[in-house]
């Protein structure tokens, strides 16, 4: 006896003189759910790869935006910092003791946020801290363009 046949292979067997197979509505199914299933085959594999250039692309362009801010933030705080070291020493004896404890405080919580993570409030408060204390010390200081009017008069401002 011989083993039994798939329905297309008996059609196949049975079909006329012309030598074609015949073609049945079972074999039409088999050759459209063939043509489906290489498709969501692609389709599966196009989003694998897509996912995969998804994610290191937005690494890159993570990488790429944290080093800007990053780099950004380090030159302003560095510039204060800067600032606040050469009027320790070139202005010792020119200015108030508030001018001086202010640039202190100015150093002491530039050096603090080196150590803090920027997701913390404490950051973001020491952040603003240190802004506005640098932004204090010029007008004190009286420093054209830093706080003062056009003419260089300051604005009275005093801590």
């Amino acid at each position: 006896l011989m083993p039994e046949q798939s329905g297309a292979e008996t059609s196949q067997k049975n079909s006329g003189t012309s030598g074609e197979p015949e073609v049945t509505e079972e074999g039409d199914n088999d050759s459209l759910d063939a043509v489906l299933n290489l498709e969501q085959g692609f389709v599966e594999v196009g989003l694998a790869e897509g996912a995969r250039y998804g994610e290191a692309k937005g690494a890159e362009d993570g990488f790429s935006a944290g080093y800007s801010a990053g780099h950004g933030l380090g030159e302003e705080i560095g510039a204060y910092k800067g600032a606040a070291l050469v009027w320790t020493e070139t202005l010792a004896g020119n200015m108030t003791e508030s001018t001086r404890g202010a640039i202190n405080r100015l150093v002491l919580w530039i050096d603090a946020l080196a150590n803090m993570k920027p997701e913390t409030d404490e950051y973001h408060d020491t952040l603003v801290k240190i802004r506005s204390t640098y932004r204090m010390i010029t007008v004190n200081l009286r420093m054209p363009g830093m706080g003062t009017d056009e003419l260089g008069a300051s604005s009275g401002l005093d801590f």
